[in-house]
């Protein structure tokens, strides 16, 4: 029985999109994932498809089956935000399961709960300083103490022997093609929904968290 999305906006209450023959969830019993494995082993992956949601009791809400290994397993896969480059990404390493699970119920929907993160490649830029902060054309070294974000050149100041001023941190570059450092890609997030329907045909719909939700319209007979 396919069901029907709507996505509405969250400002307006307007709907937005609707998306008809999203496939009706699949509910399987004896579920089993070994704790920090993505694989999940199910009775039989017939009715399921790349992109269904997973919704089971020790696998990280918002999982999605990002592959179909063979009769019995699945390979999950899940969006977060990196605390640490404070960027969007989506690996399988995030649905790990975090301890054991055995013989449980998961349910299989079209629709995963969280929407797909990633990123794609606007431009490239060159860093102005190497790992050592040292400009390879030049030799200047960026001075101790506070960190500065790469590709930039900051002037530290000057000293003065009584004789002449000396530069004591950095100087601009003054072409890319005498920089010795490979060019570095610039990269804009997004997002999308995602809903498998009738054939495990997968609808990619560009989603917007703050500003999109989405809801289920209606179940086909």
């Amino acid at each position: 029985m396919p069901a029907t999305y709507e996505i509405i906006s969250r400002e307006t209450g307007r709907v937005l999109f609707v998306q008809p023959l999203v496939l009706d969830p699949v509910r399987l019993t004896g579920c089993s994932m070994t704790s920090g494995s993505s694989v999940l082993t199910v009775s039989s992956t017939t009715a399921l498809h790349p992109g269904m949601g997973v919704e089971c009791s020790g696998i990280p809400r918002g999982a999605f089956i990002a592959s179909i290994l063979d009769a019995t397993k699945v390979k999950l896969a899940l969006s977060l935000l990196d605390s640490v480059s404070k960027k969007w990404t989506t690996t399988e390493e995030a649905a790990e399961a975090v301890s054991s699970v055995e013989n449980r119920t998961a349910i299989f929907t079209g629709h995963p709960l969280r929407p797909v993160a990633g990123e794609f490649s606007v431009g490239v830029y060159r860093d102005e300083f190497d790992s050592t902060r040292t400009n390879p054309s030049y030799g200047y070294t960026l001075p101790s103490g506070p960190s500065f974000q790469s590709g930039l050149s900051v002037l530290n100041g000057y000293t003065d022997d009584g004789a002449s001023l000396s530069l004591s941190a950095a100087k601009s570059r003054l072409d890319d093609p005498t920089m010795h450092v490979a060019p570095r890609h610039l990269t804009e997030s997004w997002s999308e929904w995602l809903f498998v329907c009738t054939g495990g045909h997968i609808a990619h719909v560009l989603a917007d968290p703050e500003m999109h939700s989405v809801r289920l319209k209606e179940i086909t007979a």
